[in-house]
């Protein structure tokens, strides 16, 4: 089969598919947009288990863990993201793990992934009793006791491996950091980006990270705080520009053919993990 052909020699075969791709067009590819990626089933289930107080030998049995991984889940602690399941095998996996002494909680998978699309905070200020935000939508004032819970992490952000041997990338990104603030009566939740938050005559401090970082710990006495994200293994994506965003004007004059290198950053993982644990938040203050 000669694959620089159209067509395969001996039978005719389309063989369009398996011509090679320059290394150029393929480095310099976009990522597909979130419209190609598979839809959301709406008749899944998440399962997620909470794993505080377990021992090592019943998660084991429990999951078919080994030793040693038994050991890691039980010294983790908090809650783990199990399993997708249809609602009736859902239901079945949930008695299965009461059974055994563990609790498990399932999450819409339709619920979970609307709340994976949080509200930013573009900015605003703490006065010592309200948050003062605004947002999109407006101004928000958020006090202590509207407030489910906390989720904070870190974003890990990177070019991906550059191919080019001869020219090879040494530059660094910074890695970001967010806030998912998870109100009693809404269920996407505020996200504060510290490096993108306009602080106006509100910032007192050098570090934008430390300033945001003492407001809410400040809100937050009474409130659970999740930072469990920090353990995960990032998950990297292709950062895509918000729908409808203006380019920058220093994009004019951009002389070079080519396309600003590709970014990469776990982002999308973090808004995932902050819906389901909300989910679950809501559910275990119901119980």
């Amino acid at each position: 089969m000669a694959v620089a052909r159209e067509q395969c020699l001996y039978c005719g075969a389309d063989l369009s598919a398996l011509l090679p791709v320059a290394p150029d067009a393929r480095r310099h590819s976009p990522p597909p947009s979130p419209a190609a990626l598979p839809p959301a089933r709406p008749d899944r289930v998440l399962v997620v288990v909470g794993l505080d107080g377990i021992d090592q030998a019943r998660l084991q049995a429990a999951f078919g863990l080994s030793s040693y991984e038994a050991g890691q889940w039980a010294r983790r602690g908090g809650y783990q993201l199990h399993r997708a399941l249809v609602p009736a095998d859902a239901v079945a996996e949930r008695e299965r793990l009461a059974a055994r002494g563990i609790a498990a909680f399932a999450c819409d998978e339709a619920d979970v992934r609307a709340a994976a699309e949080p509200e930013p905070a573009v900015g605003g200020g703490f006065d010592g009793a309200f948050l003062r935000v605004r947002t999109r939508g407006g101004a928000v004032v958020v006090a202590a006791a509207e407030l489910l819970l906390v989720v904070k992490g870190p974003i890990a952000r990177e070019h991906p491996t550059n191919e080019n041997l001869r020219f090879p990338r040494i530059a660094t990104l910074d890695p970001g950091f967010r806030f998912h603030l998870h109100r009693r009566d809404h269920l996407r939740p505020m996200e504060i980006d510290p490096a993108a938050f306009d602080f106006g005559a509100h910032r007192a401090g050098e570090s934008s990270l430390l300033e945001i970082a003492g407001w809410i710990g400040a809100l937050t006495a009474s409130v659970p705080v999740d930072d469990g994200f920090r353990r995960i293994t990032p998950a990297l994506a292709p950062v895509l520009p918000p729908a409808g965003a203006a380019s920058k004007p220093e994009d004019a004059l951009r002389t070079s053919a080519l396309p600003p290198p590709a970014i990469l950053d776990n982002l999308a993982q973090f808004r995932f993990y902050s819906a389901w644990r909300g989910a679950v938040e809501r559910q275990a203050r119901a119980r």
